[in-house]
Order: structure tokens, then sequence, then C-alpha cells
């Protein structure tokens, strides 16, 4: 690279310090500097040199942290100040408005204080099932539910989330009642111990406001049966009225199951 072309970018660059930016957006920036038209290969130069001189960090493929040289600021910092928007920007992009924040992470949400486990939040949408980076080694999980006719049931799981405060925006979460039902749907094997001891001690803190309506409806849906035959399984050690009141629902909606 001639050393002409740093200083023709910094002026540029300076204006975009402390914010992250997609590399559309960069190799914009990069190409207003120049007098010609760069070809792809030279602009990946450039932001190859920026990387290599700590004006730029990546985030992840595409995505980067621009900042002066001098200054020295950890990913977790970086984490810290912009992720909540991250997340929020990336739900838009994929799934637009239509998602909620759900099983685990809603869990998580309800039992913690309105707190957001950061390193892997699962978004319960209609139109995605993937895994993919916000930031750094921080992932977003998109599921979707769908009956026994394939149709997708988000429209009605959707009832019983709520716009909630996470950090710095604000998102909507999936209710107690349909986290604990989401949580217990097929909970992986190195989760399931700790999905279950979560649930009862929510169960223990929140059951005498539980709302058996909400239990109710979701049944309803045909699709978490073996989330209720878990939920009965874990109510026999906390409550057994209301252990017995979710063994009603599986009977009169449902169907006993070994889980």
């Amino acid at each position: 690279m001639r050393s002409t072309t740093l200083p023709q970018i910094i002026p540029t660059l300076s204006k975009l310090y402390h914010k992250i930016i997609a590399i559309d957006t960069l190799k914009q920036h990069i190409q207003l500097t120049s007098s010609q038209t760069l070809k792809n290969t030279q602009i990946y130069k450039i932001i190859y040199y920026l990387k290599s001189k700590w004006y730029v960090i990546s985030c992840k493929k595409d995505l980067f942290y621009i900042k002066p040289p001098e200054s020295q600021i950890a990913h977790e910092d970086i984490i810290a100040q912009r992720y909540h928007k991250l997340l929020k920007q990336h739900c838009t992009n994929d799934v637009g408005t239509y998602r909620y924040i759900g099983g685990i992470s809603a869990l998580e949400y309800q039992y913690g204080s309105s707190y957001l486990n950061t390193d892997e939040v699962i978004i319960i949408n209609e139109l995605k099932t993937a895994t993919e980076v916000i930031c750094f080694d921080k992932t977003i999980t998109y599921k979707s539910y769908r009956d026994a006719s394939k149709s997708s049931i988000f429209t009605q799981t959707k009832k019983y989330s709520t716009l909630c405060p996470v950090g710095a925006i604000k998102i909507r979460v999936a209710s107690l009642e349909l986290s604990i039902i989401e949580s217990l749907y097929s909970p992986s094997t190195n989760q399931q111990a700790y999905i279950t001891e979560l649930v009862r001690k929510i169960l223990k803190k929140h059951k005498k406001t539980l709302n058996w309506s909400v239990l109710e409806s979701i049944i309803r849906l045909g699709k978490f049966h073996s989330s209720y035959n878990r939920l009965y399984q874990i109510m026999q050690k906390v409550d057994l009225t209301m252990a017995d009141s979710v063994y009603a629902l599986i009977k009169r909606f449902s169907y006993v199951m070994d889980v």
C-alpha cells in the first residue's frame, strides 16, 4: 500500500470512530477517498491494512468496529456498548418485527429480573431456523414452531409475549408461562438438567401467580405435548395440587408420555 493512502482515508474514517458498520458502508467510505474507481481486491487490501494498524476491529464476517488506533478496547466492552442494538438490528434485517425472545433465553430473563444472557439468544419467528453470529462469539438461534399439519403457530404463541426492556432496547419476550413450556420442549442433553432446575425454582417462586388460562391455551395448540409431561414431573416435586392440575390438562388436551 502506498504511504499516501492512509492519510487520505483517515479524515473520512475518523467520522466513524466508535461505530459498528457493515462492510458495504466501509467500502463506500474507502471509495470516496479515491479519485479513481477502486477494484474490490484493492479495497480489501486497504481494509486488511486498517485492521493491521488497529483502526478496524472485525466483529464478525463483514461487520467492523471503527476506532482510533491509539485507543484500546476489549471485545467485552464493545459488546457491553453495542450488543442490544446489534441484536435488534440483526433480528429486524432477518425476520422483521415478527419475532420474540423465547425458550431458555426468555426463561432466564423472567427469572433473572430482566437479565438477558447474551451468549446465545433464542428468537422465535415464523420465517427462519438457523444459528448465526451477532458479534464476536455471541450467537442468535432462530426457531420456528409448526403444528402437526406443518403450519406455523407463531401467531398464536406471539399472543403470550410482551414488549420488554432489554438493555438499551425494547423487544418482545415470551411470558413466564410460554417461556417455561418452550424451554421444556426438546431440551438438549447438556441443558436439560439446568432447565429442569431453573423451572423448578421459578415454579416455587411463582406458583401462586401462574396464569392457568395461558397454560391451557398453549397446550390446545397441539405442539408441546412433551413440555407438559416434563412440567408435570417437575411440578410433582413442587406442589402436588398443581401437579394434578397439569395432569388434568394433559388428559384433556394431550396425552401422557414417557419423557
